[in-house]
């Protein structure tokens, strides 16, 4: 948008970015009462309490570009940088397109609790800038097959084995196994952690608990205060049947109405994710009847 009120001509330098705001504005809104008014907290006020990682810094670099993409990194920065002609038109958009879609997601990387997913947006522009690099180079290459060789060589290094990806038999039951468990359980299920579990069990939803842990460890004492005392109160008033965790999180507070809890998995290997952030349910918490002495 700041390309092209800068540089664009004609009524669209100023329409279309004040279609682009009334729209932006108009969703934000929309989703901030939908929201309950969380959508702003989390978007903009708790990130910018997080503590910083700032060996992320270079390393989105090292993790996201020159290691999974040596090639598509190297050509369509020199294509975007030290292309010839002058740095205007379809080049500087490019170069703002490149700086929103990347800058973007380098910002997200460093405060702690982002992932891998924050890169999603600068690999759509890495994807889009090495075809345009690639074409620039075919169109003046003395040896015409030496981009698309860079690029078949680009795809190659990308190759994985799909299948390795694939949930064994084994995993594939004992993850039904435990949906059937929830589904039987008649009262409700606190599920922080795999909540989509919960939700193919017929039960309802809860936050996640990535996204209570932003609050728990962020700067918002009267948020965090708030958050507590209504773990406390649900756990004091033992408002769940059941509670499933996948590491000790809580679990002094859990036990003093829940007891000690059951392991879910008694097999070391089962039902971990083939990707990704390695955790699993662990520990099943059953409701204790009064007489058990839980407070």
């Amino acid at each position: 948008m700041v390309w092209l009120i800068l540089f664009g001509e004609g009524p669209r330098r100023w329409l279309v970015p004040a279609v682009w705001l009334i729209l932006l504005g108009g969703g934000l809104w929309t989703l901030q009462r939908a929201s309950d008014g969380w959508l702003f907290y989390y978007l903009f006020y708790l990130p910018g309490q997080h503590v910083p990682v700032w060996w992320r810094v270079h390393h989105f670099w090292i993790d996201y570009f020159f290691k999974p993409f040596p090639i598509a990194t190297l050509a369509a920065g020199l294509s975007l940088f030290l292309g010839p002609g002058r740095l205007h038109g379809p080049r500087l958009f490019w170069l703002a397109a490149a700086a929103g879609l990347i800058g973007g997601p380098w910002l997200a990387s460093v405060p702690s609790g982002a992932f891998h997913n924050v890169a999603m947006p600068a690999h759509a522009a890495l994807a889009i800038l090495f075809a345009l690099a690639v074409q620039r180079w075919f169109a003046r290459a003395v040896r015409p097959l030496l981009p698309w060789a860079a690029a078949l060589l680009q795809l190659l290094l990308l190759l994985y084995n799909p299948c390795h990806h694939l949930p064994a038999p084994a995993d594939r039951a004992a993850g039904e196994a435990l949906v059937g468990r929830i589904a039987a359980v008649e009262g409700e299920v606190w599920f922080p952690s795999h909540g989509y579990l919960s939700r193919m069990a017929g039960k309802s939803g809860c936050a996640h608990r990535c996204a209570l842990d932003d609050v728990l460890r962020g700067k918002d004492e009267p948020g965090r205060r708030r958050l507590v005392d209504e773990i406390d109160t649900a756990l004091a008033r033992r408002r769940f049947e059941v509670i499933i965790t996948n590491d000790d999180w809580l679990a002094r507070e859990i036990k003093g109405g829940y007891g000690e809890g059951e392991t879910i998995f008694t097999r070391p290997c089962l039902f971990w994710p083939l990707t990704g952030w390695q955790t699993r349910p662990e520990v099943w918490y059953q409701q204790r009847g009064d007489d058990s002495g839980g407070e």
